[in-house]
C-alpha cells in the first residue's frame, strides 16, 4: 500500500495491521504525517518513508521483516522526532536510516528491540537517541 496525497496534505494512518508474505513493502508513505499503533509483519520492508517527506511511527509493532522501518527521504522537512513506543522483534534490520532530513535528533524513547539481526543501521550518521530504549 502507498500513501501519496496532494502536496501540503498531512496524513495519519492509525490502528492498521499490514501482513505480508515475506516480499514487498507493507506501507510506503510519501507524505508528511503520522503512523500510529500499526503493525507490520512479514515484509521485505514493513514501513518505508520516502520521497521528500517525513512521517513518524509511534506505538507501532514491526515483526519478522527484512527491514522493519526504513527512512529514505531526500527532503529537508521534519515534523516530530519522537519515534516512541515502537516494538521491533525478529527483523533482519529493525531500523534503517538511509536518508533522513537533517533537522533534529530522532528519539527512540520507550522502544523495544529484541531478536533482530541488527537494530539500527545508520549510513547517513543521523543523530538519534536510544537512552530510554530497551535492547534484549
Amino acid at each position: 500500500m502507498a500513501v501519496t496525497p496532494e502536496n501540503g496534505s498531512t496524513i495519519t494512518v492509525e490502528n492498521v495491521e499490514f501482513r505480508g508474505d515475506g516480499t514487498g513493502t507493507g506501507l510506503t508513505v510519501e507524505a508528511d504525517g503520522r503512523i500510529r499503533n500499526c503493525g507490520f509483519y512479514g515484509w521485505d520492508t514493513g514501513l518505508l518513508v520516502g520521497g521528500v517527506h517525513w512521517a513518524d511511527p509511534v506505538g507501532c509493532w514491526f515483526e519478522n521483516n527484512g527491514v522493519g522501518f526504513c527512512f529514505d527521504s531526500a527532503g529537508d522537512y521534519f515534523n516530530d522526532s519522537y519515534f516512541e513506543g515502537n516494538t521491533f522483534l525478529h527483523n533482519e534490520i529493525a531500523v534503517d536510516l538511509v536518508r533522513v532530513p537533517r533537522a533534529k535528533e530522532i528519539n527512540f524513547q520507550n522502544c523495544r528491540f529484541s531478536g533482530n539481526g541488527g537494530n539500527i543501521r545508520n549510513p547517513s550518521n543521523y543523530p538519534f537517541n536510544i537512552s530510554y530504549a530497551t535492547f534484549e
